[in-house]
């Protein structure tokens, strides 16, 4: 009986943490990801404003 209880207590322990760390990750990801849109959306705005006050307008991909 207290094997049974320590077999499963060791189980429940290890799918948590997995969920845990699982977890973790997604929320890791999901700031990476929306990082990396903020960033990519702020460089286009400022090139959208060089390109107005300059006059120079050019194809909107080409600021690589």
């Amino acid at each position: 009986m207290i094997l049974s209880i320590i077999i499963f207590g060791a189980v429940f322990l290890e799918i948590w943490l997995y969920r845990k760390l699982e977890k973790i990750k997604e929320v890791n990801t999901r700031k990476r990801m929306l990082d990396l849109i903020r960033t990519d959306l702020r460089r286009k705005i400022r090139f959208i404003n060089d390109s107005s006050e300059y006059k120079d307008y050019k194809p909107f991909f080409t600021d690589v």
